[in-house]
C-alpha cells in the first residue's frame, strides 16, 4: 500500500547554533522552552512515539519523527525570540533544580515545593537538546536566572568602568545584551529585557517602577441606627428611641448595624513592575510561583502604598522592615517546614524572603550577607 504519511514531505529544520558573541547578545532563560513545547504536544503524539520504540521501529525517543517535530518547534521558538529581541547572538541557560541553593535557604515554606514533579512530553529529551546542541549553560547551584543576572551585571560593570552610570541613558545606548525571559523576577536587574509571552521589550533602570492593575469592587456601607419598637428608627420617625433598661448601658440608646447602600472601591489586583521596587514588593506579598509567602495578609495595594513613593533602596528597605515589625513584632517564633522552631527577629524573617527573591549578581552571592539568618537546613532548629 502506498504510504501517504509524513515521509513524503520533509519540512526544513529550524535548528541554528547562534554565536555567543556579537553586537547585541540575547541571554536566554531556556528553562521554559521544554515546558512550552511539551505542554503543547498532543499526548497521542507522544504515545505514538513510545509505540514506535516498543514495536522496534526506532531505538529511542529522539529518533522518532514526533520528537523531531517537538525539537523543531523548540528551535523555531528560540530563533523567533532572539530575532524579536533584536539580537545577533545568544547564550542559553538552564537550571539543574536539585542543586538550587534556595532549597536550603528556605525555612518558612519549601521553595517551589508546590510544583508538580510530573514533566510534559519530551521534557528531558528537549532539555538535553538545549545542552548538547545549543550549548546551554547549566546552573548547578542556583537558577538560570541567576547566571543571566550575573552576566548582565558583569557587562554593566564594564560599562560603568567606562563612565556610564548603571540604568542611565548612556548605559541604555551602549548596552550590548538583552535578557529574554517570561519570569518577572529577572526584571529586577537593570538593562534591556524581552518578555516572549507579551512580545514586550523594555529598558529597566535601577530603581524601577510599578504598573498597578486596578479592579473595582462594591463595598457595603453600614450605619448604626437607633431602634424604635425593636426596628431601625428612620430619621422622620417621631417618638423616643428604645433604650437599655438595665446593666451598664442602662439609659443608653439601643442601636443596630444597618446596611445603607454600597460604594465602589478600587484596589490593586496585580502589581507589575521592575527594578528594586518590584524586588521589595515581593518581600511584602511573596511569590506563589516560587512558594514563599512574604508577609501573610499583605496584598498588592499595601505594597504599592508602602513602596511607590520611595526614592532610594535604603528607604525601601526600612519601609519593608517596618511592615515586618508591625506584622510579626520585633521577635517571633519561626517554624521550619522540616520541623523545629527558632525565635528570630523581624529583620531575619525579612532576610529569608529576600534571599529567595534576590537574583545573584556575583557567583555565590547571598543577599544581605552582613545579617545572620539561619538556613532551613542548619542544625539550630531545635528550640
Amino acid at each position: 500500500m502506498f504510504d501517504m504519511g509524513a515521509s513524503l514531505y520533509e519540512k526544513p529544520h529550524s535548528y541554528f547554533l547562534w554565536p555567543t558573541d556579537g553586537r547585541f547578545t540575547a541571554l536566554v532563560d531556556a528553562d521554559i522552552l521544554p515546558y512550552l513545547v511539551g505542554y503543547t504536544t498532543d499526548e497521542e503524539k507522544y504515545a505514538k512515539a513510545l509505540l514506535r520504540i516498543e514495536e522496534g521501529e526506532y531505538h529511542c525517543v529522539t529518533e522518532t519523527p514526533e520528537y523531531e517535530d517537538a525539537a523543531d518547534q523548540l528551535d523555531w521558538t528560540l530563533n523567533y525570540w532572539v530575532n524579536q529581541a533584536g539580537a545577533d547572538s545568544a547564550i542559553l541557560y538552564v537550571t539543574d533544580s536539585p542543586g538550587n541553593f534556595r532549597l536550603g535557604v528556605a525555612f518558612t515554606k519549601p521553595y517551589k515545593g508546590q510544583r508538580k514533579s510530573e514533566k510534559p512530553p519530551f521534557f528531558s529529551e528537549l532539555k538535553a537538546h538545549l545542552i548538547e546542541n545549543h550549548h546551554a549553560i547549566v546552573a548547578t547551584d542556583c537558577e538560570a536566572d541567576d547566571l543571566m543576572v550575573t552576566e548582565l551585571n558583569q557587562r554593566n560593570k564594564e560599562l560603568e568602568q567606562q563612565g556610564a552610570d548603571i540604568g542611565s541613558g548612556e548605559h541604555r545606548k551602549f548596552s550590548d545584551a538583552i535578557a529574554i525571559s517570561s519570569d518577572k523576577d529577572i526584571r529586577i536587574s537593570p538593562g534591556w529585557h524581552y518578555d516572549p509571552n507579551k512580545d514586550d521589550k523594555v529598558w529597566v533602570n535601577v530603581l524601577g517602577w510599578f504598573e498597578p492593575v486596578y479592579k473595582t469592587r462594591e463595598v457595603i456601607n453600614y450605619e448604626y441606627w437607633p431602634l424604635y419598637n425593636g426596628e431601625p428608627m428612620h430619621p422622620d420617625t417621631k417618638g423616643e428611641p428604645d433604650k437599655y433598661s438595665k446593666g451598664k448601658q442602662k439609659g443608653e440608646v439601643i442601636r443596630k448595624r444597618v446596611k445603607n447602600g454600597v460604594t465602589l472601591s478600587q484596589y490593586v489586583n496585580k502589581l507589575r513592575g521592575a527594578g528594586l521596587k518590584f524586588f521589595y514588593s515581593q518581600l511584602l506579598v511573596g511569590d506563589s510561583a516560587d512558594n514563599y509567602p512574604g508577609i501573610p495578609g499583605v496584598g498588592m495595594t499595601r505594597a504599592f502604598e508602602v513602596l511607590n513613593s520611595c526614592e532610594t533602596e535604603e528607604e525601601m528597605y526600612e519601609a519593608v522592615l517596618q511592615e515586618y515589625n508591625q506584622a510579626l513584632g520585633q521577635r517571633s517564633l519561626a517554624h521550619n517546614h522540616r520541623g523545629g522552631s527558632l525565635t528570630l527577629s523581624c529583620e531575619q524573617r525579612m532576610v529569608e524572603q529576600g534571599r529567595l527573591a534576590h537574583m545573584r549578581k556575583e557567583k555565590g552571592e547571598m543577599w544581605r550577607p552582613d545579617i545572620y539568618c539561619p538556613h532551613g537546613e542548619d542544625d539550630v532548629w531545635n528550640e
